[in-house]
């Protein structure tokens, strides 16, 4: 069994100081003093390849992801952890609002290095959050895609998938090609590497691939960032003042009936 994981390095936002935010509309608006990690529904994309491997040894796994910035360190704990390959494909221009684009560059991949018995995604991630790209690499690759995935195992040839949905947890049994988009997945976390391990595969890298995506033809571009914040004003009413605080907001929303 072959299976490709896709995942996405992001940055810390939640570590962006305010006064950056504020000058997010300069050309020079930096976050790259952030600590980089892997996107948190990708990391249990990842996480899920290995607990099939440990099923089933003879599994080969992939590691790929689309990115910029150096990710070296990424690959090593994931080679470590047991990942025969890896590749990151390096755009030549920043793809983070451009989902399309993102996605061609995995299905191209994919297509190239393939054919794989599975693909693992994230659901979405940050900071674009478009929830786009598992859905274009299958549409892409002509695979068919199950969202909304908790779990997945294989057990003698058969694929289960767990995905949650607003009424019920279902269970398929699904036969490869297939890509599967995790969300809110069970096993949230990717196992850590010990140090003997990552001393094992000291040397080993990932291949390192320049591309260039196809041009946007929406013309769609980045006008502003800021986080998504909302400030509320308050203060304590005394116990007569309640019913008149309570008619005006009635009255303002006008469910003057609603009482």
């Amino acid at each position: 069994m072959r299976i490709l994981a896709c995942f996405k390095i992001v940055r810390d936002l939640e570590n962006v100081i305010d006064s950056d935010w504020k000058s997010a509309k300069d050309a020079g608006f930096r976050i790259d003093y952030t600590k980089k990690l892997i996107n948190d529904a990708d990391q249990g994309a990842l996480e899920t390849a290995l607990r099939i491997k440990d099923e089933e040894p003879e599994t080969e796994l992939c590691a790929v992801t689309v990115s910029g910035e150096d990710a070296a360190s990424f690959f090593t704990g994931l080679f470590a952890v047991g990942y025969d390959t890896g590749a990151r494909l390096i755009p030549k221009e920043d793809l983070t609002w451009t989902p399309g684009e993102t996605a061609a560059l995995l299905a191209d991949y994919a297509e190239k290095t393939g054919p794989y018995d599975l693909i693992l995604t994230g659901a979405q991630a940050p900071p674009g959050d478009s929830r786009q790209v598992p859905y274009l690499v299958a549409e892409t690759l002509g695979l068919p895609c199950v969202d909304h995935v908790r779990m997945a195992s294989h057990k003698e040839g058969e694929l289960l998938v767990q995905r949650r949905t607003q009424t019920a947890d279902e269970v398929y049994a699904v036969r490869g090609p297939v890509l599967l988009a995790m969300e809110d997945p069970q096993y949230a976390y990717l196992r850590v590497p010990t140090l003997r391990e990552r001393l094992k595969v000291k040397g080993k890298k990932a291949d390192a691939i320049d591309c260039c995506p196809q041009e946007d033809e929406s013309g769609a571009r980045v006008l502003e960032l800021r986080p998504a914040r909302q400030e509320r004003n308050c203060r304590f009413a005394e116990a007569d003042e309640v019913p008149r605080i309570l008619e005006t907001l009635l009255a303002e929303t006008g469910q003057e009936d609603a009482r």
